[in-house]
């Protein structure tokens, strides 16, 4: 280790050296890394993010339970032995009663400048509910005992809504692990060739070192690590890049998704971004060392 670390001076040296020598493809390969990994950053807060959602969504679950409300206003029907009876049944966690009054007004909300609309109607257009929470895992179940109750008209659930969600979030899912692996096998792809093209150039001064005597570790210790630098640069400019454009689309982004369940996707990107910095350093890494073993092939030992 402190050997190492007494090294480190003619290893950033010579890393400096090998960069500047091949300095078009290396600025190349760090914009080509840069875009790579910011379309993987994407790709996996994007999933994360959706699977988030489909998960508050589920537990947000809820189904409309719309009554004969003629039959509680002559008194026939008994609106709390009705809510006492949906809320017994099992998968039921909440009951929350609505009034058309109330209904008007989320509307009001949802619609928010198209509320006008609303104002064409002499009457409410709107009916009394019952907003019932329940247990997803159970929504089959809890709507067919629900509508057996007497007084129920008709019960509206959201299952077609989530399930769409959950196929979406399905879809971006594969989606990451398909960008994952691109971006794994482009960045070994990548960073490689700009190790095999460091040794290559250096060939010369390699050899002169292997004469001398000096090992293996010591000599391409430089490349190994000038790999591990690009990628790691490339990841650390990247994050930068989804941070900026975070910053400009998510008020945008925060208007058009009011009416959803809020996500706490600052953590989730917080995690990704350094997910992606440890991942382009390991990636580096992995294909500095490739790169090496490959070299093997054009006749000189690693």
């Amino acid at each position: 280790m402190s050997k190492l670390l007494s090294n480190l001076g003619y290893v950033f040296q010579e890393v400096k050296t090998i960069l500047r020598l091949n300095g078009i493809s290396s600025l190349l390969s760090l914009i080509s890394l840069t875009l790579i990994f910011f379309v993987a950053i994407l790709a996996m807060s994007s999933w994360q993010i959706s699977t988030s959602l489909v998960q508050a969504l589920e537990n947000e679950a809820e189904i409309s339970v719309y009554y004969d409300a003629a039959r509680v206003e002559s008194g026939d029907l008994d609106l709390s032995d009705l809510i006492s009876e949906i809320e017994s049944a099992d998968g039921t966690l909440t009951t929350l009663p609505i009034s058309a009054e109330d209904a008007y007004t989320q509307m009001s909300v949802i619609l928010g400048q198209d509320a006008a609309v609303l104002t064409q109607f002499d009457e409410n257009p709107f009916e009394p509910y019952l907003e019932v929470g329940i247990d997803l895992s159970k929504l089959t179940e809890v709507i067919a005992e629900i509508k057996s109750l007497d007084g129920v008209v008709y019960v509206r659930d959201n299952q077609t809504v989530l399930e769409k969600v959950a196929s979406i979030a399905g879809v971006v899912s594969g989606v990451g692990i398909f960008v994952a692996l691109a971006v794994g096998l482009a960045t070994l792809m990548v960073t490689s060739h700009i190790i095999r093209e460091g040794v290559h150039s250096n060939r010369e001064q390699i050899m002169t070192l292997k004469l001398l005597g000096a090992p293996n570790g010591f000599i391409y210790q430089p490349y190994v690590m000038g790999g591990v630098l690009l990628t790691t640069l490339a990841g650390l400019l990247a994050a930068g890049l989804f941070l900026w454009f975070v910053t400009v689309v998510s008020a945008d982004l925060a208007e058009v998704i009011t009416f959803l369940p809020p996500v706490n996707a600052d953590r989730m990107i917080s995690v990704t971004l350094w997910g992606a910095v440890a991942a382009s350093f390991v990636l580096g890494l992995a294909a500095s060392l490739l790169g090496l073993s490959m070299i093997r092939n054009h006749g000189m030992r690693v």
